[in-house]
């Protein structure tokens, strides 16, 4: 990630960057230990464009997937925080959002877990 620092729009003053090891972001989310839980409940991270960078179920966490198409990830892409409904994988779930800004770029965190019957 890098970001240009600009004066009157046209003079560069600045750039600053960094990264994320997404590695040990798997890692922290892992360790909340949600699986030991049994009902698919899952936390995930997301980037702008909806793409997974990191899952707290490590039996999916090499696995790229998409939550581009969630109304909660719109929600927070367009920062806000909330809770609803959603579709995913097939399955309906209760989604906890949550915005992330990084930089320009507004990420999300997604809790999901099968709603209350």
């Amino acid at each position: 990630m890098a970001e240009l620092s600009l004066r009157d729009n046209s003079t560069i003053v600045g750039v600053w960057a960094g990264s994320i090891d997404f590695g040990i972001l798997n890692k922290e989310l892992q360790s909340l230990n949600l699986t030991s839980l049994d009902d698919n409940t899952r936390v995930v991270y997301v980037d702008s464009n909806g793409q997974k960078v990191a899952d707290s179920d490590i039996n999916k966490s090499t696995t790229p997937e998409s939550f581009a198409n969630l109304s909660s990830f719109k929600d927070a892409t367009n920062g806000q925080a909330g809770s609803t409904i959603d579709t995913a994988n097939n399955t309906k779930m209760l989604v906890a959002y949550q915005p992330v800004k990084v930089f320009n770029n507004t990420r999300a965190v997604l809790l999901m877990r099968p709603p209350p019957q």
